[in-house]
């Protein structure tokens, strides 16, 4: 490791674990398909699948992509906020954020922002929770980040439409892809996305505090 560095990668053993489940997976259908069990197009789609998976989850245990790297620059978090890592001067203080479950709790990092940008909504759209695609959303940015996409972001007075095309989120032209959500909870998705940029929007207007404006928002 380099002493200037500090890299933090995925649990390596997770990552095992999906590549031996899915091998175990990918093996099923196999055998369902040989037996004529599956339709031959389902099971070369399904088979194809799980086997693109194991590879992925194999290729990742050899060459992890870091989910936080700490350097004199500040913290890169893993596809968050574009290319740079978040400056020291723009944070106030670092915590361990601890999620208990029945087999084992899970660790965040949570990271605090000095108060010139409050964060408001972390939108994470991947199935592992890895948080590479998706947005946030603060008092004065959305940052967004799609699957194959360079981060960028959206200054918040810059706002002017947010709407739903084709169940994928519209911010004026740019799209933020849903797929983690439901069908049935899009449309209140992107309600709640509309009404807290209104009310930040006129927040500032009105010299409202960002405090104010959040618990407006809880009471809708």
């Amino acid at each position: 490791m380099n002493k200037k560095e500090i890299i933090i990668n995925q649990s390596k053993t997770k990552r095992i674990t999906y590549a031996v489940v899915f091998a175990v997976v990918t093996l099923i259908y196999g055998i369902m398909y040989r037996s004529n069990l599956l339709s031959r197009e389902l099971g070369l789609v399904l088979v194809a699948f799980c086997a693109g998976l194991t590879l992925y989850f194999i290729y990742s245990v050899y060459f992890p992509k870091a989910s936080i790297v700490i350097n004199k620059d500040g913290i890169k978090q893993k596809a968050m906020r574009g290319k740079g890592p978040i400056k020291w001067e723009k944070i106030s203080e670092i915590y361990i954020c601890v999620i208990p479950k029945k087999k084992y709790d899970t660790y965040f990092l949570g990271i605090k922002y000095r108060k010139d940008e409050t964060p408001l909504i972390i939108f994470d759209n991947t199935i592992f929770k890895t948080c590479e695609n998706g947005f946030i959303m603060t008092d004065k940015n959305f940052y967004l980040k799609n699957k194959g996409e360079n981060a960028y972001n959206i200054n918040i007075d810059d706002v002017d439409e947010i709407e739903l095309r084709e169940n994928n989120l519209y911010i004026n032209d740019s799209i933020i892809y849903c797929d983690i959500i439901k069908n049935d909870y899009r449309d209140k998705f992107k309600e709640t996305i509309l009404i807290i940029t209104y009310l930040v929007q006129n927040g500032k207007e009105s010299s409202k505090d960002i405090n104010d404006v959040i618990d407006q928002v809880l009471n809708i």
